[in-house]
């Protein structure tokens, strides 16, 4: 297997206090073979720099937990989502003084349920071309059943046996996410522009920081579903990606990792080892990137409001491996920048 090209931020000032800004980026490299699994090149790193993998993730850390640096993972539901090994990296993370909240979608699993019960799904298709899932009350009656029950409940349970005291909430409880719901929608059908009503959706415009904040400070890890609560009162189907980063913004973090069933943006879906390391996103995301299709646009958009939001950073991983989060803060996968327009990131010196 190829390996993964890691792209590691300039640390604060305090962060690494034993190892000079040179030696660490200079980890880029080595990180990349070490994730890929070759042990014989993880020793050399060990014996070359004192310091292995985990001993960097445990100074680095320690680092977020003095400076109460806040990093938000968004656990993709697609097929093939390591759950276990998610909540073995959450649990690890987490004992080297990593602050986290966790989001969490359930999609796959929804369509499972849905057409098991004789409801299957239905999805609908906007005039931009952006695939979503239609939601009526029938519809949302599953999709409770699904995130906020079977999904959310299974992942409180993998982290309580972890020693993780995790609290599963929905958007709903306490206000979590609150925001306007869309219930007029425009669709495309066979190539006619249609107006559909009563479609239980909408958009995270607010986050109730306040409740977060105290989960965290009292030791709690807040996993977090859709549904997100109405300005009417109601509960409406937002995507979890750009909840998850609305949820980034509002809370100061300094990551947004996206975990998905790839192993981040590819240029050929049919080619796992076409994963770009970078991605620079222009204003507009419905040109120059026709190779990028299906959800992974919506991820686009979540990334690109993060990163205009104020997060500094945003990458798209792969969920199905062990250490997915681990991997991910090093880079390993595809690291999101905002373009300017002359075409360069402004996060680059």
């Amino acid at each position: 297997m190829r390996g993964c090209v890691c792209n590691i931020l300039p640390p604060h000032p305090n962060l690494l206090p034993q190892i000079q800004l040179k030696s660490v980026l200079s980890l880029i490299y080595p990180f990349g073979s070490l994730i890929s699994g070759e042990k014989e090149q993880e020793k050399r790193n060990t014996e070359t720099y004192g310091l292995d993998y985990d001993n960097f993730f445990r100074h680095l850390f320690r680092n977020f937990r003095n400076g109460q640096i806040m990093i938000v993972v968004k656990l993709g539901g697609g097929h093939g989502i390591n759950y276990d090994a998610f909540c073995d990296d959450v649990a690890k993370v987490r004992s080297q003084g990593g602050t986290l909240v966790v989001v969490h979608g359930g999609s796959a699993r929804l369509n499972e349920i849905a057409t098991a019960l004789n409801r299957p799904p239905r999805f609908i298709t906007s005039p931009q071309g952006i695939t979503s899932r239609w939601t009526d009350q029938e519809a949302m009656e599953c999709f409770l059943m699904t995130y906020c029950g079977l999904v959310n409940k299974t992942l409180v349970e993998l982290l309580q046996q972890r020693r993780v005291n995790a609290v599963g909430l929905s958007g709903m409880d306490g206000g979590i996410w609150t925001g306007p719901r869309k219930d007029v929608t425009q669709v495309v059908e066979n190539g006619v522009r249609r107006v559909l009503r009563g479609n239980l959706t909408g958009r995270v415009d607010r986050v109730n920081v306040t409740l977060l904040r105290t989960l965290i400070e009292d030791g709690y890890l807040p996993v977090l579903t859709p549904p997100a609560l109405s300005d009417d009162q109601r509960a409406i189907n937002v995507d979890g990606d750009r909840a998850a980063a609305r949820t980034a913004v509002e809370m100061q973090a300094e990551s947004l990792l996206i975990l998905t069933n790839q192993p981040g943006v590819l240029r050929d879906l049919s080619d796992p080892q076409s994963t770009l390391p970078e991605l620079l996103l222009a204003a507009d995301l419905s040109q120059e990137y026709d190779f990028i299709q299906g959800r992974m646009r919506i991820k686009l958009m979540a990334a690109s409001e993060a990163l205009r939001g104020g997060v500094p950073r945003v990458v798209i991983a792969d969920g199905r491996q062990p250490n997915c989060i681990e991997r991910g803060l090093a880079g390993c996968g595809t690291t999101i920048r905002l373009q300017n327009a002359d075409g360069k990131s402004p996060q680059t010196p």
